[in-house]
């Protein structure tokens, strides 16, 4: 009888760990999913740089013809963007307010070189002390078709420029995340901008 009460007890005491760890590891979890959708446009590439990176070393060492080394290297490498891409489709960047976005930013329609060109931006809101707001800036023709993309942020603290300047061939947007502060999209956007707006992660 003594024996049994011990094993009831001892299944007790490993169910009762084993509930404690997955609250805690689901808590973990929890806590890293958040960090990892909140910091996502700089974590995704940082992975995707250190895998290229090991497949890079992996291949190097390998011991195989360079025909097999190319094909294996940009077969794994496509395979990393393709999972780089799978988790921007599961968690998407959520942009909104772009009627807001698009007249606070001096976005709209816009006349460039004779053409017409409708500048939409849309943003992520930022946090609560109204920093690193992603901003999306999309170019569109007169159609309606999307010819360009790009990404960047809006620190509304600080007495940077935000607003987009625009030139008789140029775009000019202000971007607080990164050291390149002032950057371009030059008109009328490229066959490659054209690619780059429907490619995740290239814009």
């Amino acid at each position: 009888m003594q024996a049994g009460r011990k094993n009831v007890r001892r299944v007790f005491l490993a169910v009762l760990i084993l509930i404690v760890c997955g609250f805690v590891l689901d808590l973990a979890g929890v806590k890293i999913l958040l960090f990892l959708i909140e910091y996502k446009q700089a974590i995704v590439p940082s992975i995707a740089c250190v895998f290229v990176i090991v497949i890079v070393c992996v291949i190097v060492k390998a011991k195989a013809s360079q025909k097999r080394k190319l094909f294996t290297a940009v077969f794994l490498i496509m395979g990393v963007y393709a999972c780089a891409c799978l988790y921007e489709f599961v968690m998407p960047t959520q942009y909104s307010r772009c009627d807001f976005y698009s007249q606070k930013l001096n976005g709209g329609v816009k006349i460039l070189n004779g053409e017409n060109y409708k500048i939409s931006l849309c943003g992520t809101g930022g946090d609560d002390m109204q920093s690193g707001d992603e901003i999306r800036l999309r170019v569109f023709n007169g159609a309606g078709v999307l010819l360009a993309t790009r990404h960047f942020s809006v620190n509304w603290n600080e007495n940077f420029p935000s607003s987009l300047e625009y030139g008789p061939d140029r775009i000019t947007y202000y971007d607080n995340n990164g050291s390149d502060f002032e950057k371009h999209l030059f008109m009328p956007p490229t066959a490659l901008d054209w690619v780059r707006a429907r490619m995740p992660l290239f814009n």
